[in-house]
């Protein structure tokens, strides 16, 4: 159940300052996906229908490594200015248009609008070169001892995606 009330104060859509905080997230097609914010990680393993097919492509799973995140995180965002850094330029104009061909994927723009409303926060998803997305790389390819490297400072144990996302 939520205590969600339904209200939430707006931010305003024009962003003047810089964002209050950076999001890197990663999806691989045959691992899963992964999510970096200020220390905070989660490496999470497809579930049998989420493994791309004809009905999941790899726009869906990038897209959903964010959801996972602000579904996981979203907490601590109140009041802020989330800037993601996403590999697939597919998700970021999607994001930026807010509107998609593919149902599945429309759904999960529905569910990151409302985290976004139910948390109160603002999200922009812009494009990073892969070979500068490492650490969300790693942890999408479950490459533990990799992301270790690339972040000593993470915590020690992964944030917990909410099961809900289990059914996406």
């Amino acid at each position: 159940g939520s205590s969600w009330d339904g209200s939430s104060f707006m931010l305003d859509p024009c962003w003047l300052a810089a964002p209050d905080f950076y999001l890197f997230t990663d999806a691989s097609g045959s691992h899963g996906c992964g999510g970096y914010f200020q220390g905070r990680w989660f490496s999470y393993s497809w579930k049998p229908h989420q493994q791309l097919s004809s009905d999941v492509s790899i726009t869906w799973q990038e897209l959903f490594a964010v959801v996972a995140a602000a579904k996981t995180w979203g907490h601590f965002w109140l009041r802020k200015r989330i800037l993601v850094y996403s590999y697939n330029a597919a998700v970021c104009a999607i994001w930026r248009s807010g509107s998609c061909r593919c149902q599945r994927t429309m759904s999960l723009v529905r569910t990151l609008y409302f985290t976004a409303a139910q948390c109160n926060f603002h999200i922009r998803i812009t494009h990073i070169p892969g070979a500068c997305n490492e650490i969300a790389d790693a942890l999408s390819r479950q490459q533990f001892h990799r992301f270790r490297l690339l972040a000593p400072q993470a915590d020690d144990l992964p944030s917990t995606v909410p099961a809900e996302l289990k059914v996406l």
